[in-house]
């Protein structure tokens, strides 16, 4: 997806906001992208310090993604994987959104990864409807698409993981999270 938007991602920046122990810009060193380029932002101390002991090189900030201040619209990639559902609240969730707005390079683009259904078992977290993800990010243009089987279901697949997982799948209603790119509206129309 990040490819298919951007092609080469050697010069490409990324910060990820929440990025726990560092595994998502992991995956990205291991893409192409160079550690100096790759940066992650997360409240809770010891994962950060976790990410940069098994991550060296890609920078982790101890910090507060409706506070960031990273010296401009420098990253092409804002990584928001199961954060903004984690905010409780809608005022909170709007800075956090302005403060991505401020460090989003011109032409760049937020990768989301959220829930789209109540999760009953996991009171604290919030449903990321289309609606819900428009209304914090007004002036973005939503691409996203259903992922990830439901978990309650795929965790006790077991030995018929590779066969029984594509199937449910592929049935859409099955599927929790959404995926995708969120863009400026602006920048995409040529405006």
């Amino acid at each position: 997806m990040v490819r298919e938007h951007f092609g080469d991602l050697r010069d490409l920046t990324v910060l990820d906001l929440g990025c726990g122990f560092g595994r998502l810009l992991g995956a990205f060193r291991a893409a192409g992208v160079p550690a100096k380029n790759l940066v992650g932002v997360d409240l809770v101390k010891p994962r950060i310090e976790a990410a940069a002991a098994r991550f060296p090189g890609i920078r982790f900030i101890h910090g507060n993604a409706a506070e960031l201040d990273q010296g401009g619209r420098t990253f092409d990639v804002v990584a928001m994987f199961t954060l903004v559902s984690s905010v409780r609240n809608d005022a909170l969730a709007t800075r956090i959104a302005g403060a991505v707005d401020t460090v989003l390079a011109p032409g760049g683009a937020i990768l989301w990864y959220d829930v789209r259904y109540p999760k009953p078992w996991e009171a604290h977290i919030r449903t990321m409807t289309k609606r819900r993800i428009q209304a914090i990010f007004p002036g973005f243009r939503l691409d996203l698409r259903s992922r990830t089987l439901l978990p309650p279901i795929a965790d006790r697949l077991g030995i018929a993981t590779p066969v029984v997982y594509p199937l449910l799948a592929a049935v859409p209603f099955m599927r929790t999270h959404y995926l995708g790119l969120l863009t400026r509206v602006e920048e995409r129309d040529g405006i």
